[in-house]
């Protein structure tokens, strides 16, 4: 199929661009005219006028969702849209399982610039709130979250990134293969999110560095789960996290 094909190909081209398209460079409508024999729905967002530079600007953004093959699931795609050009696309699941998954992204760009992690200790239910991972690849236009379901050890909480098909603890929702933020490195970002922002967004609470919570560094991180079979896993006191 068209996305079976696109999932191996990513259309030809390198993150930030998905799909061959590229934040501040690919018009909406030439997209959607690209991605609308292939979409199930499409959904608009609010419209925001603002002016800079005695310039008056429209921001807007899109929802489009299509059916990933050989899954009963459907794929979502996110576009943040400023005077009709895309500015930035956020990339869900399922199709970020397909190359996307923390030792691949690892390996696909390298070395992040820092690691964010944001946990919770305690929960109204039993089940513990998921820990979500926040790599840092700004320099190349991408931020990436991976969320997994924590365990306990005394007075640790444990997280242990394992690849998709060998957890049965990550997320079953939108988290599996990660959620990608893909913008443009030359953009001025004055509406965008920081990295912390971002993080703490998405995992819904605080985010810490992961050196200032774990034994591990940026760089140890790194080295230890670009192995796709790492049995390593992180630990932060749980008194850390409220």
């Amino acid at each position: 199929t068209e996305i079976g094909k696109l999932l191996d190909t990513n259309g030809g081209c390198s993150l930030p661009c998905w799909w061959g398209i590229s934040p501040n460079k690919t018009p909406w409508p030439q997209a959607l005219h690209f991605l609308n024999p292939l979409l199930v729905h499409v959904g608009q967002g609010s419209i925001q006028d603002y002016s800079k530079d005695g310039k008056k600007h429209i921001e807007t953004n899109f929802s489009v969702a299509f059916e990933v093959p050989a899954i009963s699931k459907q794929g979502r795609i996110d576009f943040g849209i400023r005077d009709d050009v895309i500015v930035g696309m956020s990339v869900f699941p399922p199709v970020t399982e397909y190359g996307y998954q923390l030792h691949e992204l690892l390996a696909l760009l390298g070395l992040p610039k820092q690691v964010f992690i944001n946990a919770q200790s305690s929960s109204p239910i039993s089940e513990l709130p998921p820990t979500v991972l926040t790599l840092d690849y700004s320099d190349v236009g991408v931020w990436a979250s991976y969320g997994y379901i924590p365990s306990t050890d005394g007075k640790y909480l444990v997280i242990c990134p394992k690849s998709l098909k060998e957890s049965k603890t990550i997320i079953d929702y939108e988290n599996l293969g990660g959620r990608l933020v893909l913008f443009d490195t030359t953009d001025d970002h004055d509406r965008m999110l920081s990295i912390e922002e971002y993080a703490e967004m998405w995992g819904g609470f605080t985010a810490k560095k992961l050196e200032e919570v774990t034994d591990m560094t940026t760089e140890s991180f790194y080295n230890t789960f670009i192995q796709p079979k790492s049995e390593t896993c992180l630990k932060t006191p749980a008194e850390l996290w409220p």
